[in-house]
């Protein structure tokens, strides 16, 4: 569909038809304005002046109810991973608790509370995990179907937006960590809560830098 698009552009020129009308056809097919620029140093031929259109209407078929699925998606992608997070955490206090009193859900012998806290964090997750797969399935469907779709803009604010904040966590838990074996306190609790952190965090972080290198893959 690129090289098509290409090809058009060429042949349009040796018409001696001007950039800003070739620009202007291509806009009114449904080309975005960052493909036509892209391709607009492209050589080939093609044969006949009617632009290619692309594939279903890009432009009528990417809006709200794409950008509203994205936003669903990561709201349940958020609420997921914080229970999976606190889980793990709760888990780790409650199998090895750490040797101070402040460790995360060290409380006694409150077993209510703790119940509670168990079954919170479990409802959360059986709850978000089959929204954020139907939704994860269904965007990425609908990204096949429509490659543009990658150009969406509430997707990018969500991926960065994401990517920024599990930057953040993982390095904000590398200083506690660092700091705390400087100080020669580091406890084996203290280390697995940090490694549950760098788990989820970091499985989050990496999977999106590789959505990002796909998509300029696709792109180029």
């Amino acid at each position: 569909m690129q090289n098509q698009l290409s090809d058009f552009i060429q042949q349009a020129r040796s018409k001696k038809i001007a950039d800003e009308e070739i620009v202007k056809i291509l806009l009114d097919q449904g080309w975005s304005f960052s493909q036509i620029e892209t391709n607009m140093s492209s050589s080939s031929s093609f044969n006949g002046l009617v632009p290619p259109k692309p594939t279903e209407s890009i432009a009528s078929n990417l809006g709200m109810w794409d950008s509203f699925q994205h936003i669903l998606m990561f709201i349940s992608l958020y609420v997921m991973s914080t229970a999976i997070a606190l889980l793990l955490n709760y888990f780790v206090d409650k199998w090895l608790p750490g040797v101070t009193a402040n460790s995360y859900y060290s409380y006694g012998g409150q077993n209510s509370f703790e119940k509670t806290l168990l079954s919170g964090y479990s409802a959360s997750l059986i709850v978000s995990f089959p929204f954020f797969a139907f939704f994860f399935i269904t965007t990425n469907k609908r990204k096949i179907e429509i490659p543009e779709i990658i150009n969406l803009r509430w997707r990018k604010i969500l991926i960065y937006f994401t990517l920024i904040i599990t930057f953040i966590i993982m390095v904000s838990h590398l200083i506690v960590i660092v700091f705390q074996f400087l100080n020669g306190n580091v406890s084996t609790n203290a280390l697995l809560h940090f490694m549950v952190t760098i788990l989820v965090s970091g499985s989050i972080f990496g999977h999106y830098i590789y959505e990002i290198r796909q998509d300029r893959k696709k792109i180029e």
